[in-house]
């Protein structure tokens, strides 16, 4: 993942190894930072601001764990935070209202999808069930107007959710959608 140091305009790296280390690599070239870890990133290295003090921290999973690291390479309290089952995508991360209020959403083996706050809390409130068959990328969500749309699809079916995790449009038709493939959202014209 290429990171832009706001304050000076840089550009700094961050990679992992055949042998899970990650590094954190300065615009010169240079290892700031390395960290072991026991499996490799399965999602998107996101970029959050944790504390909300305007300094940025960075999210990712491996298939057990979901971790948060500082910009200097400490892990953020609590972190990581092993998780109740295998992932079987990469975490997406929400700010519904540009808050910095942040939910992390992160599909599992056991069909289940987990929505957590940034502190790695179950959300009260969120109701999915489960997946029919297992979940393979990541979630996507959609703000349209003042609504939220969650959306996610298994081998057989599409769910399209809303913030509690209840099916805001069914999808009734079988619409094969290809695994390496997003969703994308289009505004009507007219």
């Amino acid at each position: 993942k290429i990171i832009e140091n706001f304050h000076t305009g840089k550009k700094n790296i961050i990679v992992q190894d055949a042998h899970n280390n990650l590094y954190f690599i300065n615009s010169l070239g240079v290892i700031q930072w390395k960290k072991q870890l026991k499996e490799p990133i399965i999602s998107e290295i996101h970029e959050i601001d944790f504390y909300k003090n305007n300094k940025i921290q960075y999210l990712f999973n491996t298939p057990n764990h979901i971790y948060i690291i500082d910009r200097i390479g400490n892990f953020v309290e609590r972190y990581p935070i092993k998780l109740e089952s295998e992932a079987s995508a990469g975490l997406s991360v929400f700010d519904y209202d540009n808050s910095r209020d942040y939910r992390i959403c992160i599909p599992a083996k056991n069909k289940k999808i987990y929505l957590l706050s940034i502190e790695g809390n179950t959300l009260q409130g969120w109701n999915f069930g489960r997946t029919e068959t297992i979940v393979s990328n990541p979630i996507q969500h959609f703000r349209i107007g003042t609504k939220d749309y969650i959306v996610c699809s298994d081998q057989n079916n599409i769910y399209i959710l809303n913030r509690r995790g209840e099916t805001r449009i069914p999808v009734t038709k079988l619409i094969n959608k290809s695994k390496n493939n997003n969703f994308i959202y289009e505004p009507a014209h007219g």
